[in-house]
């Protein structure tokens, strides 16, 4: 089964890094609500790319099988 964009993973990864870049970010949002939601929205944006990912994969396999082409 091929894979088209990034896993949820790698999104993730990249996000935190982003984040990491200004260290300074910790030290003056040293609130553990303001961390949970950041470590929320980090989760839910990788997991709705994960899912437009497969959703994609979906949409070009159901275009290929229309088009008579097979997978």
């Amino acid at each position: 089964m091929a894979f088209y964009g990034m896993s949820k993973n790698e999104v993730v990864r990249e996000l935190k890094q982003y984040i990491e870049k200004d260290p300074d970010l910790k030290y003056y949002l040293d609130n553990e609500y303001v961390e949970k939601i950041i470590g929320l929205l980090i989760e839910g944006i990788g997991n709705i790319i994960e899912k437009n990912n497969r959703k994609i994969e979906e949409d070009k396999k159901r275009e290929l099988r229309r088009s008579g082409r097979g997978i």
